[in-house]
């Protein structure tokens, strides 16, 4: 979705602002095996609880974890996020230049973006995970450090646009500022959207008891 945005700017040219290499193994390695452990083994209660509080079904059959409100919800989701991403990410690598008054060009914007983008999509599942175990947490960090060595490796072997990038993005003081950010935005976006769901939810008990 930045690359939508950037849409915006570069009059939906078709050019692109992500590394050809690492946009390819994003579903691969930056963020396959945190979902794959969240759909098997995450649990919101116990099944002796589930076993015994035969209520707790009724989600299911309100359709309150599958629905179009849902749909749109998480649709709205990553419109919202991915803004927020664009604009942090472009904005700031070109307001605030390095000790030497280097100003930020595409390609450095545009992989920030991209990690920005593994960030996030890590800590929402990190957050949206009602049971954690060693492994899932290290798979997480795992995850985002993948994306943080590769992006190493091929700016040091000088692969394609990002030769040499590594180094020139951590000179920049708004780069551990974003970082920070990244990371910290989702639990406060998702308590939000949580909030909601949740107030619809008591709204529909409410009114089934009346």
């Amino acid at each position: 979705m930045p690359q939508f945005w950037f849409g915006f700017y570069s009059a939906f040219s078709g050019q692109v602002f992500y590394e050809k290499w690492i946009f390819q193994i994003f579903n691969i390695v930056f963020t396959a095996f945190p979902i794959m452990l969240f759909a098997l083994f995450d649990q919101q209660y116990q099944k002796e609880e589930l076993m015994k509080k035969p209520s707790l079904y009724k989600i299911g059959l309100k359709n309150q974890c599958f629905s179009t409100e849902i749909f749109w919800k998480w649709i709205l989701y990553g419109f919202s996020m991915s803004a927020v991403v664009y604009y942090v990410s472009f904005v700031t690598f070109n307001e605030s230049p390095t000790m030497e008054g280097q100003l930020g060009d595409l390609w450095l914007e545009g992989t920030f973006a991209y990690g920005a983008i593994v960030i996030v999509a890590n800590m929402t599942i990190l957050y949206g995970s009602y049971s954690h175990s060693l492994i899932s947490i290290v798979m997480i960090l795992l995850s985002v450090g993948a994306y943080f060595s590769i992006f190493w490796l091929f700016s040091f072997l000088r692969i394609s646009t990002l030769a040499d990038q590594f180094p020139e993005m951590i000179s920049y003081p708004t780069y551990w500022a974003n970082l920070l950010f990244f990371y910290m935005i989702v639990f406060p976006t998702d308590s939000f959207f949580n909030w909601i769901t949740a107030k619809r939810l008591q709204r529909e008990d409410e009114m089934e008891e009346e």
